[in-house]
């Protein structure tokens, strides 16, 4: 055996000794001592590091002899999974984790946020405007983004329901406004996202189809084709276009704040009027058709007639106008999330809500 390594044998253990040393932290533990007397009760060190390297250990001399106990990380919280990574130390995972979608009901739904939640992330679409003879509906808007939050809040989650379709007959060739799609915490909100206008399908040679409008990422709403009815603005609900010797018309969306304005003032020739729609804070109901129109989307989205009826949102899309395209205007979003992705236009079909923890 060589002199050295006699040498380290003797440092670290040495018979009959009654005396230890202990290290202190994750560093290097050396140190020297000196007996006196016979050297029966000499003080014993470790002549080499302990450190382990491992963050997940304290690492000490017990004489002359490295010891690595393991870190405690349990954090006493019963929403974390406690964990040690030998790099990083001690890890708290939170431990609820969970998506929930949220389709239309024609109601509006609650969401309980669950225990050891404290942000949620929230992606909502508004709905589709009606389609109409050689064209298609707005398309609704898609918004997302962080929300904090706190266990047991409850969020009320309004979907927007798509527009109905316009149909062949002359005077009936405007789809409905879809529906926005609301989420509120009791009179805070989160976010709304604009639902698509209603389309207009020609019927002769003097005018052309057109689709409706799509659902704006701007708190205003568009106003409706042809110099139609004006998009509502700051939540308030979009007008409805008058057209007081022709065809009912499309009518305004309702916004978050207010109804669509005015009902349709068609010609009693051509059946009763249609009505705009509702605000979110009246109960988001579609505007109601007429004897001969149909129903806006739930959601706020103006009823139609001739003309294709205005998106609900934020603020309302205006109804469509009588010159060249008589499509509906769509409605305005709101985002009040951090990480913000905001679409204009790009959700086909029924709104959705989805919610991620």
């Amino acid at each position: 055996m060589s002199v050295l390594a006699l040498g380290l044998v003797a440092a670290c253990a040495q018979a009959g000794s009654t005396s230890q040393n202990t290290g202190g932290d994750d560093d290097a533990s050396t140190g020297s001592g000196s007996g006196s007397g016979s050297g029966s009760d000499t003080n014993h060190v470790c002549t080499m590091s302990c450190d382990d390297s491992n963050a997940c250990t304290t690492d000490t001399c017990d004489n002359g002899t490295c010891a690595h106990a393991l870190v405690a990380c349990d954090d006493a919280d019963a929403c974390t999974t406690d964990a040690c990574d030998a790099v990083m130390g001690c890890t708290h995972v939170n431990n609820n984790h969970g998506t929930m979608t949220f389709n239309p009901t024609g109601t509006i739904q609650t969401f309980a946020v669950p225990s050891c939640v404290s942000s949620l992330h929230i992606v909502a679409a508004g709905g589709q405007g009606g389609a109409a003879p050689g064209t298609i509906g707005g398309l609704g808007a898609t918004l997302e983004g962080d929300f904090a939050v706190a266990v047991g809040q409850n969020l009320s989650i309004l979907v927007g329901v798509a527009g109905t379709a316009g149909v062949g007959a002359t005077g009936q060739r405007g789809g409905t406004g879809g529906g926005g799609t609301f989420v509120v915490r009791d009179q805070t909100i989160l976010v709304i996202a604009g639902a698509g206008g209603g389309g207009y399908g020609a019927f002769n040679g003097s005018d052309v189809s057109a689709p409706g409008g799509p659902g704006q990422v701007v708190t205003n709403g568009q106003a409706g084709g042809a110099g139609g009815g004006a998009g509502g603005t700051a939540g308030n609900g979009g007008t409805t276009f008058s057209n007081s010797t022709g065809y009912h018309g499309g009518t305004g969306g309702g916004g978050y704040a207010t109804n669509g304005v005015n009902n349709s003032d068609g010609s009693g020739n051509f059946g009763t009027p249609n009505t705009p729609g509702l605000a979110y804070v009246n109960g988001g109901a579609g505007g109601t058709g007429g004897s001969q129109g149909r129903n806006g989307g739930f959601g706020g989205g103006g009823a139609a007639g001739f003309t294709g009826g205005g998106g609900g949102g934020y603020s309302g899309g205006g109804g469509g106008g009588y010159s060249g395209t008589y499509s509906g205007g769509g409605g305005g979003s709101i985002n009040n999330g951090t990480n913000q992705n905001n679409v204009a236009g790009n959700h086909a079909g029924a709104g959705t809500v989805t919610i991620t923890w």
